[in-house]
């Protein structure tokens, strides 16, 4: 009687498992990258959303720029209730030497994502942008 040869071989079952570490070796780095992508995008909108906010308050408030410290989720600027996604942001005026007086600048900043910061110049940038992290 012929013995039937049933499953895989050791070795078949070591080359399948090195062609799947392989395969996680390439992919994970490729995932975590696209991590800080999407919280780098997260901190453009929310800049974006601010910016809105502010430009509504100073249609209300006569062209003036509230200033305010700092400002996180939950928040209110103005009249306005601010939402950001786990950032916190920062305004103050751009300008104070004369040549853009009604400007503003803020920084909106995520303390898990301390590579980059997005930051706004109202008076010199037509968008925010991604700059170093401070």
């Amino acid at each position: 009687m012929k013995k039937i040869k049933t499953g895989f071989s050791m070795v078949e079952l070591l080359f399948v498992m090195a062609v799947m570490a392989a395969l996680a070796a390439i992919a994970i780095p490729n995932l975590s990258g696209g991590q800080d992508a999407a919280t780098a995008t997260a901190l453009k909108s929310d800049a974006k959303n601010f910016i809105n906010t502010v430009n509504a308050e100073k249609l209300l408030n006569d062209g003036s720029v509230i200033i305010t410290a700092s400002i996180a989720d939950g928040d209110t600027y103005g009249s306005h209730a601010v939402h950001f996604t786990d950032a916190t942001t920062t305004i103050a005026m751009a300008d104070e030497s004369g040549t853009c007086t009604e400007g503003y600048s803020i920084k909106v900043e995520n303390s898990a994502f301390t590579t980059k910061d997005v930051t706004y110049n109202s008076c010199t940038d037509s968008a925010p942008k991604l700059v170093a992290g401070t």
